[in-house]
């Protein structure tokens, strides 16, 4: 712990701030994926990898890790197999060592698909076996006033009444790409019956699109085989069979960054101005990103 011998009393403060801080919450980690190679956003994507694409004045990585409640979340692991140097140097430089929030943030470089990933970090014992973690693909924004204290204690609430609970989807009825579908058992309930990657259609009363952002459980480890590729496809479709999962309760405001096009209508939206967007579509992306903060709704026209 620091002392006065070791810097300002304002050093010191900070610290027990940040320590009380740590003591007192969830204390978990989040794993942000960004080992794709982003190829529908070329060429943005040559010589840096889909995490780094700007948004505004920031990589959308950032944009990630700054909505991560930093009480519950105080550890957040970046996780690629490309571009270290590249990632660890974004991270310092909007994240420094004294930025304030007490979170860890690192990037680990491992090498496979993701499922492999999860399993090398437990492994490791850089993911805990006696609490959930939050899985984030790096190409997800979520709103930054995502409510992770109550999906935190939705997952905790579940965990203690189901000895096989898996974990808590992010969920929505609004998409642009769907990394998945989910079907609940009925339009009442929020327990899954059914997943799908990548689904061609979408309907029926019942389902959802996953947001590929989950807090698991340490158990759904358990349900990764060597050969999978994908953890929300093989590894996900595995796991429901012997585990119980759940979908948010309210759906959660998210932005798929997939093609090019969603590049451009989120910069056309981030950059306006204040005058109305040429289309439909540019005006459904400036308005998610006014519910999420990221797009000051007041900005005066030039």
């Amino acid at each position: 712990m620091a002392t006065l011998k070791d810097g300002s009393a304002k050093d010191v403060a900070a610290e027990i701030t940040n320590r009380l801080r740590r003591d007192a919450h969830a204390n978990l980690a989040a794993v942000v994926l960004v080992g794709g190679r982003g190829s529908h956003l070329s060429p943005l994507t040559q010589g840096q990898p889909k995490a780094l694409v700007p948004i505004g004045p920031k990589p959308l990585l950032a944009w990630i890790i700054e909505g991560l409640d930093p009480d519950i979340f105080t550890k957040v692991y970046v996780v690629g197999d490309r571009y270290e140097e590249m990632l660890s140097q974004h991270l310092s430089a909007f994240f420094p060592r004294d930025f304030g929030k007490g979170q860890r943030i690192e990037f680990i470089s491992l090498v496979g698909a993701p499922p492999r990933a999860l399993t090398q970090l437990q492994d490791r014992d850089i993911l805990p076996h006696d609490r959930p973690f939050l899985l984030h693909y790096g190409d997800i924004l979520l709103a930054r006033r995502t409510p992770w204290k109550e999906i935190y204690e939705s997952y905790r609430r579940r965990d203690s009444a189901c000895a096989n609970f898996g974990g808590v989807l992010l969920s929505s009825k609004e998409y642009q790409y769907p990394v998945g579908v989910i079907k609940t058992r009925s339009t009442s309930l929020t327990i899954i019956s059914d997943f799908q990657e990548k689904p061609t259609l979408i309907t029926g009363d019942n389902t959802w699109v996953n947001c590929a952002v989950a807090l698991l459980s340490p158990r759904f480890i358990k349900a990764v085989h060597p050969d999978d590729k994908t953890l929300f496809g093989e590894t996900f479709n595995r796991a429901v069979e012997t585990m119980e999962f759940r979908i948010t309760e309210e759906g959660v405001t998210w932005l798929h960054v997939q093609q090019v096009s969603d590049w451009t209508d989120i910069q056309t939206a981030y950059h306006h101005s204040g005058r109305p967007p040429l289309d439909d579509h540019v005006q459904s992306i400036r308005a998610k990103l006014i519910l999420m903060g990221i797009l000051n709704e007041q900005r005066s026209p030039r």
